[in-house]
């Protein structure tokens, strides 16, 4: 093989990595956007699941169909049955309606665990074994789970 393949597969390589890596990582971040409040675990979880199912099926079919192929055949043929693969999805995602999936789940986004809700930070905050995390929407979630506002209200109560 002459340099102007090996150099031509690497930049196909590095190509291919760059743009799957950052498909991945915007496919989760758009599957979160959509996935309605308190039900991140069961939608992440079947999100998982498919993923372990089916990640083996383009490999094996690469392999197969690489190593059928002719002995001196290019191995870039095998790319072909990947191709696929990459329609289907292009296709399923052309269908997918970001907005409209939005304004679906903008009212359940309150029930989010770490959302900066009251009756959520009280319900954390009778429960010992969660911890609650610092900051939040407006400034009133802080460490501990009661908010400065929540404080000062029990504190002139008493």
């Amino acid at each position: 093989r002459d340099a102007a393949s090996v150099f031509a597969l690497y930049c196909v390589a590095i190509a291919s990595g760059v743009l799957y890596g950052s498909a991945m990582t915007t496919g989760r971040a758009l599957f979160a956007l959509l996935t309605p409040g308190a039900k991140e675990g069961e939608f992440f979880g079947l999100y998982v699941l498919s993923g372990k199912l089916f990640q083996w099926l383009p490999p094996l079919l690469f392999l197969s169909a690489n190593e059928s192929l002719a002995k001196g055949a290019h191995s870039h043929w095998s790319y072909l049955v990947l191709t696929p693969f990459l329609l289907v999805g292009a296709l399923l995602l052309a269908c997918v309606d970001t907005e409209l999936g939005q304004k679906h789940v903008q009212h359940t986004l309150a029930d989010r665990r770490w959302a900066c809700d009251t009756e959520v930070i009280e319900r954390m905050d009778t429960e010992a074994s969660r911890p609650t995390i610092a900051g939040g929407c407006d400034g009133s979630c802080v460490a501990g789970g009661v908010g400065e506002k929540e404080e000062e209200e029990k504190g002139g109560k008493e």
